[in-house]
């Protein structure tokens, strides 16, 4: 899918304006860059638009592992949105996610991820 696209999918979705949704992608990116393991991340990034990759693949990032309680909190930190707005926010970049990606990295990918997700996508 194409970056421009992607993101006016992401605004839809999230219910929010095209200017945001360009950092509401790259904090969700980010934060799942720290939760998946790096060749997971690797894969995901080469499914989606070039632009959005580097928000996956960063070497500094190492897989923590943590409850969605603070998948959400680091999201909200790094967007400053609030809690409604960044599930919204959540749920939209997923969601478009799963649009871009096989389904095969999508079920890899919701395998490494709090069970609270597979509701948001």
């Amino acid at each position: 899918m194409e970056y421009g696209a992607f993101l006016d999918r992401v605004a839809v979705r999230s219910r929010v304006s095209p200017d945001l949704a360009e950092p509401l992608t790259r904090a969700v990116l980010h934060t799942l860059a720290e939760h998946i393991d790096a060749g997971e991340a690797s894969d995901l990034a080469g499914m989606l638009p070039e632009q959005l990759r580097g928000d996956l693949i960063d070497e500094r990032i190492s897989a923590e592992g943590f409850p969605a309680s603070e998948f959400f909190r680091r999201i909200d930190a790094r967007a400053d949105l609030g809690r409604p707005v960044t599930e919204d926010a959540v749920r939209g970049v997923l969601e478009t996610v799963h649009e871009t990606v096989t389904d095969a990295e999508w079920t890899q990918l919701m395998a490494q991820l709090p069970l609270e997700f597979r509701e948001l996508a």
